[in-house]
């Protein structure tokens, strides 16, 4: 930034954006074309904790936050993007032109879902739930309650090592050890 003849503080356009007062002249000295601040494709619909074991516990670990990320139907159809959707390798397909109010997905995220993959920085990596927005539309509340109970606590089960195969699979919750695959090999170590 420089100031200008009133004194007010001017960009410099050769700042790569670092959002640093430089004075003209002194910042970087290659030219770069502007960023387009990056846009998320999803509004959050809403938050929910639910128990990590699918057990109603005391404790804040016991809970894990899941959110609701809707995904606008319009989002990726080829009125908008003529060169193809860049969302349909992890979406499912784009619904209209026009927003009528209607989602396309419904993508159900906690901690572990991280925004941003190789392939797309609009891709959610290991979402727990991923709905079309009419499955959203369809299914009863205390029906997704139980999906997203099942899939928080399988995704939060403590996990084991197959002595055989040295996979990581979900700890049994009785003490007859065996490994979860169909492969038949058997687990020495439980983990605690």
């Amino acid at each position: 930034m420089a100031a200008d003849q009133s004194g007010d503080e001017q960009a410099d356009p050769t700042c790569d954006g670092c959002l640093r007062l430089h004075p003209v002249g002194a910042g970087p000295t290659r030219s770069r074309p502007p960023r387009r601040p990056a846009i998320s494709i999803y509004a959050t619909l809403w938050h929910l904790k639910l128990p990590r074991d699918g057990e109603w516990a005391d404790g804040p670990d016991a809970w894990v936050e899941l959110v609701a990320q809707g995904v606008p139907g319009h989002i990726g159809h080829v009125s908008h993007y003529p060169e193809g959707d860049p969302y349909g390798t992890f979406l499912p397909p784009a619904l209209g032109d026009d927003w009528d109010g209607h989602l396309r997905a419904v993508v159900f995220v906690d901690e572990l879902s991280k925004k941003g993959t190789e392939r797309s920085g609009q891709e959610y990596a290991n979402p727990v739930l991923v709905l079309s927005g009419a499955e959203y539309d369809a299914i009863p509340f205390p029906d997704l309650l139980e999906r997203l109970g099942d899939a928080i606590a399988e995704r939060w089960m403590p996990r084991q090592t197959c002595a055989t195969c040295g996979r990581e699979v979900l700890a049994l919750p009785t003490d007859a050890l065996g490994c979860l695959g169909d492969d038949g090999h058997s687990i020495i170590r439980r983990l605690a």
